[in-house]
């Protein structure tokens, strides 16, 4: 009998630490990781970091499918901002394992867009090379003291 008590205690332990385990892992170990950031821009905008690869400009209150909004896809590289414009340089995204069914996408850096983003206006201009991009920001009178700067510089500051 003294057996049968040992080993239900045991069970019963091990239950526990299982259970324990899973309660850990869900609320720490799933989610953001500790690279993740997000940043808030002007117009209600964010810089939002979810992977390695995953780094957007999105509206900061989300936003309806049926009308989207005006965003600047991953992955963000450079940003510059002030109170009215939010400039990005981005690289395209391409299948890492080209036909695969694997839907993990990494940079290609021989395909970049510049973007300028009005958030006054509502209004977002894409280019693809700097000198059309630098040719629009002239045009927009962007101001010239806007540079863009690596994306990871805003982390240390973002939440």
């Amino acid at each position: 009998m003294p057996l049968i008590k040992l080993l239900l205690i045991v069970v019963f332990a091990f239950f526990i630490l299982v259970i324990s385990i899973f309660i850990i892992v869900g609320t720490i170990g799933f989610g953001p990781g500790p690279a993740d950031y997000s940043y808030d821009l002007p117009g209600g905008y964010q810089i939002v970091r979810s992977s390695r690869h995953d780094i957007s400009i999105i509206p900061k209150e989300g936003w309806d499918p049926h009308t989207p909004p005006l965003m600047i896809p991953a992955k963000v590289v450079e940003v510059a901002f002030d109170d009215r414009y939010i400039l990005a340089k981005r690289y395209k995204l391409k299948p890492a394992y080209s036909g695969s069914n694997n839907s993990y996408e990494i940079p290609d850096e021989t395909k970049v867009e510049y973007y300028i983003l009005d958030t006054l206006a509502h209004k977002i201009y894409v280019k693809s090379n700097v000198n059309e991009f630098n040719n629009l920001r002239d045009l927009l009178k962007v101001p010239t003291s806007l540079k863009l700067k690596d994306v990871e510089t805003f982390k240390v500051r973002g939440k």
